[in-house]
C-alpha cells in the first residue's frame, strides 16, 4: 500500500483527494521549477532596466496555523487517552484503519491553513514590473511543461497589453530572454 499525502495548494487542485508520495514529488519538482523560473525571469528583468517582482496572488501556507490546529487535535487525542477513556478513532479499528483516520484530521487541518492574499485579483500574471526609462508595464506568465493560461490569465494579460503593457509567456529562461532582447514579443 502506497503512502497517501494531501496537497495542501489549492493552486494545484488534483482530480484525486490524495496523491500517492511519487506523485506528491513530482508536484513539488513543478513547484520548485516554476519557483526557480520566476527568480531567473525576475532577476533577468531586473538587470536590464526594470524594477520587476513577484506577485504572490494565490495565497500562502500558515505554518503557524497547522502547527496550532495540529497541537490542538494531538492534545485532544492524548487529553483522552490520558483519562483512560477508549477514543472513538481507535474503537474496532484496525491500526491501518485508525491511522487513515488520523490522517485525515490532519490534511483537512492543513488544506484550512491556507490564506489567501487580500484583495488580490484574479489572472494577474506571476511576475509584474515596469520598464524604468519608459514606464512601460510588463508581464511575464509563467508556466511549466504543458500548463497553459487560464481564461482569467488570458484576459488580464489581453488587458494589459491593450493598453500598452508588454505581455509573456515564459516557459524556459533562455527562450524567453533571447525573444526579450530581440524584441519579438509572445502575442497572447
Amino acid at each position: 500500500m502506497s503512502r497517501m499525502l494531501s496537497a495542501a495548494n489549492p493552486k494545484f487542485k488534483q482530480k484525486k483527494a490524495t496523491m500517492s508520495v511519487g506523485e506528491f514529488r513530482g508536484l513539488a519538482g513543478r513547484l520548485q521549477q516554476e519557483a526557480s523560473l520566476i527568480s531567473a525571469v525576475v532577476n533577468y528583468l531586473n538587470m536590464s532596466g526594470y524594477c520587476a517582482w513577484r506577485q504572490q496572488n494565490t495565497g500562502h501556507f500558515n505554518k503557524t496555523r497547522a502547527a496550532d490546529s495540529i497541537a490542538s487535535y494531538l492534545y485532544g487525542l492524548l487529553a483522552t487517552a490520558r483519562h483512560g477513556q477508549q477514543m472513538d478513532i481507535f474503537q474496532q479499528k484496525t491500526k491501518t484503519a485508525a491511522v487513515d483516520d488520523i490522517r485525515t484530521h490532519i490534511e483537512f487541518l492543513l488544506s484550512h491553513s491556507w490564506e489567501k492574499v487580500p484583495d488580490s485579483v484574479k489572472g494577474v500574471a506571476d511576475v509584474i514590473g515596469y520598464n524604468k526609462s519608459t514606464g512601460r508595464w510588463i508581464a511575464v506568465e509563467i508556466k511549466i511543461g504543458t500548463d497553459r493560461l487560464s481564461e482569467d490569465q488570458d484576459v488580464w494579460l489581453k488587458s494589459l497589453s491593450a493598453s500598452g503593457g508588454e505581455c509573456w509567456l515564459c516557459r524556459d529562461i533562455d527562450s524567453f530572454i533571447f525573444a526579450h532582447r530581440s524584441k519579438s514579443q509572445k502575442k497572447i
